[in-house]
Parts: structure tokens; C-alpha cells; sequence
């Protein structure tokens, strides 16, 4: 792997985002009042377990529904939309709960971390006008890996995220571009350097269904569906902090 300065790193850390939640600023009827962004790093070295792991986990679930090519995407799974919609689709609540503890638990199983960045949009709304809720939830979520990337012995690190829409993607490849830029400008002989972001689809990647996985029962956590609590206790260890508040407060490190 090259960094943005050319040179070779021994070891990558790569995150892999996706979020949950409408990045609207407004508040919808049914909308939350929350815009959540998770993302799962992993170092290259571990990837191939963590691959086989969630693969294993998804392939076991599909078995349970008859499916062989399908996508882990969270939301569908538990509102039967998508995929999973009409009389043919429809999981059973014992279906969706095997997907969901079979994917939560070859998260809770692996050499990973979790950056669960939970936006308030009703809160930035009062105290920062005029800023997307998706560009807070990106600007958090660099601030953190960043953070993760000064551990000792760490090299060198890469953002995956969900294709979204282009406004979506724009929004992400700016704060991330940005933000790097400022950092090797500000200190440019620290380690940890990011190389930046690549948006891949996630019907093709493993690792970014994982990271739909954290951000949904992040959200519906913090939705106080009692469904979730389990699954949410099981993935906390993997967090990088501990994320008990959604107000925005200066310095506590949540978005």
C-alpha cells in the first residue's frame, strides 16, 4: 500500500462505513431525529478471517431462508422492504433475528473495532445551521479513525464506503480530502497517514453489510427498540468510545 505522501506502508488499516437514518436535516414525519454513520476497521492482516467469518455467518443465515445471492442490508431484513418485500420475500421475526445474531456475532467474534458516529440532526439544527447532518456524521467519523490511527504500531489507513447517492459521496470524498489535506499540513511527519476513500457497492462487499449491520442496531438502540439491546451490548466492547450521548457537546468526541 502507498500513502498520499508515495511512500510504502507495512500495515493498512482500512474502515468500512455505511450509515442509517435520513441524512435530511429536517425532520420527517417517522424520521428519528437521528442520522447515524458506523464504521468497522479492521487491519489488512486480519481481513481474510474477518471475510470468512461474515461470509460464514451470512451463508449459514441464507441457508435458513432458502438464499444463496442476497444482500445483508439491514433495514430490509427487519422491515421486509426490498428484496424481502411481498408475500414470496417476507422473513419470519425467528429469520430476522438468525440474520442479525449470526452477523452480530461474527462481529463480536473478530479482531475489529467499531467508530459508531450518532448525529442528533434536531440538536446541529439549534446549534450549527446550515450543516448537513451528513457532514458532521463524516467530519466525526475522520476525527476518530484519525485518533485510532495514532495507536502505536499502526501505519497507514483507507475509507470503504456504501455507493450512495452523488450528493452523498461528494459530501464524504470532500470532508475525508479535506481533513487529510490539513493534517499533513498541520503535523506532516505524524503517523497515520489517510490515503482517503473509495465507494464501493455494497451487494458486492461483505465488510460494508457488517458495517450496515452496526449502524442499524446503533440507531434503533438509541430508538429504544428493546429488539436491539442485545445485539447492541454484544458489539460495545468493539467500540472506540462509548457512545451514551446524541446531544452535541463540544470535546466528547460524538458528532
Amino acid at each position: 500500500m502507498v500513502n498520499m505522501r508515495g511512500a510504502l506502508c507495512a500495515a493498512v488499516r482500512l474502515l468500512f462505513v455505511d450509515d442509517s437514518g435520513s441524512p435530511t436535516p429536517l425532520r420527517a414525519k417517522g424520521d428519528s431525529g437521528l442520522y447515524i454513520l458506523a464504521g468497522v476497521a479492521v487491519d489488512d492482516r486480519n481481513l481474510p478471517s474477518v471475510v470468512r467469518a461474515a461470509g460464514d455467518a451470512k451463508a449459514a443465515a441464507g441457508a435458513l431462508m432458502g438464499l444463496k445471492e442476497w444482500e445483508a442490508h439491514a433495514y430490509d431484513i427487519w422491515n421486509n422492504s426490498g428484496r424481502f418485500a411481498g408475500r414470496e420475500g417476507m422473513l419470519t421475526v425467528r429469520q430476522k433475528r438468525e440474520v442479525f445474531s449470526r452477523m452480530i456475532d461474527a462481529m463480536a467474534g473478530s479482531q475489529l473495532d467499531i467508530i459508531p458516529v450518532v448525529v442528533d440532526k434536531l440538536g446541529h439544527a439549534r446549534h450549527r445551521p446550515g450543516r448537513k447532518p451528513q457532514a458532521v456524521g463524516w467530519s466525526a467519523m475522520f476525527r476518530r479513525f484519525e485518533r485510532m490511527l495514532d495507536r502505536p504500531g499502526e501505519e497507514s489507513g483507507l475509507i470503504l464506503a456504501d455507493a450512495g447517492n452523488r450528493d452523498y459521496e461528494r459530501v464524504a470524498r470532500s470532508i475525508v480530502e479535506r481533513m487529510g489535506r490539513a493534517r499533513m499540513e498541520r503535523e506532516p511527519n505524524r503517523a497515520g497517514v489517510l490515503n482517503g476513500v473509495i465507494f464501493r457497492d455494497s451487494r458486492l462487499d461483505i465488510m460494508i453489510q457488517l458495517a450496515d449491520t452496526a449502524a442499524y442496531v446503533v440507531h434503533k438502540h438509541y430508538r429504544k427498540s428493546a429488539h436491539f439491546d442485545g445485539w447492541f451490548e454484544a458489539i460495545r466492547p468493539k467500540f472506540d468510545a462509548n457512545p451514551t450521548a446524541v446531544e452535541p457537546k463540544a470535546g466528547d468526541g460524538y458528532a
